[in-house]
């Protein structure tokens, strides 16, 4: 069985990521278990424990070294993802990383490669690059030339939980899942709170509207033959689906490549200076 250690409680037990994958987890589907757990509010994180079922209350992350094999860090803002995430990436024990991986490039870049030296596994992201609706595009544009893409998703510009890269890591992944890592640059229209954004890969755009609603939410293909594929994305079960996606990880031992989730914070932070600097801003600045 694998002992899990589950790293910040945000929202406590009225909701959040934290509390959802520890019940999912301690539901007995799986052959694993949140053993431990640790937060920054010390209310909410004893709360998780009782409602879940997780024995060990720890004073510090590191307080969960030799009694775990793997932690989730679940700090709803990305800023708080380096403190938790160090102790065990230098360790070498598996880490699930809940988006975003980090909010800047500097602490990116220093996670990615201390799991690289140490061999931790790294996976995690957005729950919403599961979305069905990811596979059929990827298979529609089999054999096809891409003239441009589209996602939506909503965004909070100003959230407490580290600004725009609280959401800004949805619509990032979702491209990057389906379009590549090849993005060149990103530019930017903005309208009092709601932002487009502009994804130039080496032969066609991609549009990323954080404009839309919960409403709304959708992702599209089109080609050079004048069709197109635009598909609802549904994301419920989100939590469900990343659970698995965690256990699949720790039972194969293969997680995700770092620099994947490096690049995704180097093109939010680029978005932000695109919004700040009103030009094209380059992914390799």
């Amino acid at each position: 069985m694998f002992r899990i250690g589950m790293l910040g409680s945000d929202g406590g037990a009225k909701g959040g990521h934290a509390v959802e994958f520890s019940k999912i987890i301690n539901n007995g589907s799986y052959d694993a278990k949140v053993v431990g757990i640790c937060g920054d509010n010390p209310d909410e994180t004893q709360a998780i424990a009782e409602v879940a079922g997780v024995e060990l209350v720890a004073e510090k992350p590191e307080d969960l070294l030799g009694k775990v094999d793997a932690v989730c860090v679940m700090p709803r803002d990305g800023n708080r993802h380096l403190y938790y995430a160090m102790p065990f990436a230098e360790a070498g024990v598996p880490i699930f990383i809940d988006k975003p991986f980090t909010c800047t490039v500097a602490d990116a870049v220093l996670l990615a490669n201390t799991a690289k030296e140490s061999g931790a596994m790294i996976c995690g992201g957005t729950s919403v690059k599961y979305a069905a609706a990811f596979d059929e595009i990827k298979q529609a544009m089999q054999g096809k030339t891409v003239t441009s893409g589209y996602f939506s998703f909503p965004i909070t510009l100003h959230s407490q939980w580290g600004g725009m890269h609280f959401y800004s890591h949805h619509l990032i992944e979702e491209m990057l899942q389906v379009f590549g890592t090849e993005v060149k640059s990103v530019t930017d229209v903005q309208v009092g709170d709601n932002l487009v954004v502009v994804a130039k890969y080496p032969d066609f755009p991609v549009i990323m509207n954080y404009a839309a609603n919960y409403g709304g939410l959708h992702a599209g293909v089109y080609f050079n033959d004048e069709t197109s594929l635009m598909r609802e994305v549904d994301i419920t079960d989100g939590y469900r689906k990343q659970c698995e996606a965690l256990i699949e990880s720790l039972t194969s031992g293969q997680g995700d490549e770092p620099d994947y989730y490096v690049l995704a914070v180097r093109i939010s932070n680029a978005i932000c200076t695109a919004i700040e600097e009103k030009r094209e801003v380059f992914i390799t600045e």
